[in-house]
This record gives structure tokens, C-alpha cells and sequence, in this order.
């Protein structure tokens, strides 16, 4: 099977980890690997970006009078501990991945250095970025562009619980419309929120496409980098 994208940044949001009740979903994980196992097998390089929502958001602690810094911080070490719970799992499951963060703790994870993180990206190890920018201020998001950039990747898929990119929230508005392509300019002008504007600029800026679609369908991942797409296209 041939694949059209070699290098992929895949966006996880931390909700997406969750089931029921559940801040890990032990079926929703398993799932995840092996529609990314698929990828793999066809030798797609694949990096990888999660969220911390499950866990704690950033903007969670403003609501109880966190200091917006701190509660980033929260956030960005709960994206540390996705990213080390889903590299377990990996290996677990006989495949190879490697985390990196720009908050320090070598006993557990390699602090951030592009060029080795490059160099095991492209031998073929699932590379899990923790800890987003490292900075207050940014989303994880943002960090997804940023780390695409660095690997070279050509396409960044956002990974939902929703089939792609709708004109409003398709779990509040039944009647909201599907949008099958968009340039990164309409969806900031419209104010879409799919992903955050600094994340648009850099993806619009070095060429990167964006995907947004339902990961937990069977196959979606593979439709994608193969080609085929299941769901909206941004570029």
C-alpha cells in the first residue's frame, strides 16, 4: 500500500484518552495503538502531541484563582504524564517510542534536542513531545505545529471525536455544517476554534496541511496518510 504522507505530527487531545468516569481509558488506548500500528507498518514516521485535559487544563485553575502561569504548568505536566502513560502502552505493545520534554526530568524522558529527536523520528520510532512549548501562554497545539516544523513533517492531523471541521460545535448545534476544505485564512476569519491561531500562522507559514478528523473510526488514520481522506483538509 502505497502512503502519500511519510511524516506525520498527530495532535491527541488529553480528553480523547478518557472513557467514561475513566481518566484512562484502557479500551480507547489500545484502540489508538493499533490504528497507529497500521501507519507504522507501512513505515510512516510519527510523532506525536498530547493533551492534558483528562487531567488538568491550564485554564481549569482561573476559575479557582490559580495563577494562569501555574495552572499552565499543571497543564503541561499533565501532558508529561499522557505522554509517558501512552509511551508505556507503546512499548507494551512492541513499538518503539521515545519521549521528549522541555521540562526537565532525565530519569524518565529526554529533555528536548531537536536533532536526536529527529534522528529517532526518522529510524522509525514514535516520538511523544510532552510538556507543549515548555512556555506559559501557548496551547498544545501550538506545540503540534512547532514540533511538525522541527520533524518536517508535511501534514499535522488533529485528532477528534467528530468527523472534521464544522461552521460551529456539532455537539451543541445538530443542524452545524460540514466543512470539507478550508484555507487556513477562512478559518481564522471565521473564527472556527478547531485550533488555535498561533498553531494556523505556523502550519500556513512552512506549508504544513492539516487534517481534522474522527480518529476513533477504524482505518481513518490509514485513509488519511494513504490518501484517501476522511475528514476536513485545511491548507
Amino acid at each position: 500500500m502505497k502512503v502519500k504522507y511519510e511524516k506525520i505530527l498527530l495532535k491527541l487531545s488529553g480528553e480523547a484518552l478518557s472513557g467514561d468516569g475513566e481518566v484512562f481509558s484502557e479500551k480507547i488506548i489500545d484502540f489508538m495503538i493499533e490504528e497507529i500500528k497500521k501507519v507504522l507498518s507501512l513505515g510512516v514516521k510519527v510523532g506525536i502531541v498530547v493533551g492534558g485535559g483528562n487531567i488538568f487544563r491550564g485554564r481549569m485553575g482561573e476559575g479557582r484563582g490559580f495563577d494562569r502561569v501555574v495552572g499552565d504548568y499543571v497543564g503541561m505536566l499533565s501532558t508529561v504524564i499522557n505522554s509517558l502513560i501512552l509511551s508505556e502502552k507503546f512499548r507494551i505493545a512492541g513499538v518503539d517510542s521515545v519521549v521528549f520534554s522541555g521540562i526537565e526530568s532525565p530519569l524518565v524522558y529526554y529533555p528536548v534536542d531537536v536533532n536526536r529527536a529527529k534522528i529517532l523520528f526518522n529510524e522509525g520510532k514514535v516520538v511523544f513531545f510532552a510538556g507543549g512549548t515548555s512556555n506559559p501562554f501557548f496551547t498544545t497545539d501550538s506545540a503540534a505545529a512547532l514540533r511538525a516544523v522541527e520533524m518536517e513533517c508535511k501534514l499535522l492531523i488533529k485528532a477528534t471525536k467528530v468527523s472534521g471541521l464544522y461552521d460551529r460545535d456539532p455537539e451543541k448545534y445538530p443542524d452545524a455544517k460540514f466543512i470539507e476544505r478550508a484555507t487556513y485564512n477562512e478559518v481564522i476569519e471565521k473564527d472556527l476554534n478547531v485550533m488555535d491561531i498561533t498553531a494556523f500562522s505556523m502550519c500556513k507559514e512552512y506549508g504544513i496541511k492539516i487534517v481534522i478528523t474522527n480518529f476513533f473510526k477504524k482505518d481513518n488514520l490509514l485513509n488519511i496518510v494513504t490518501g484517501k481522506i476522511r475528514g476536513s483538509i485545511i491548507e
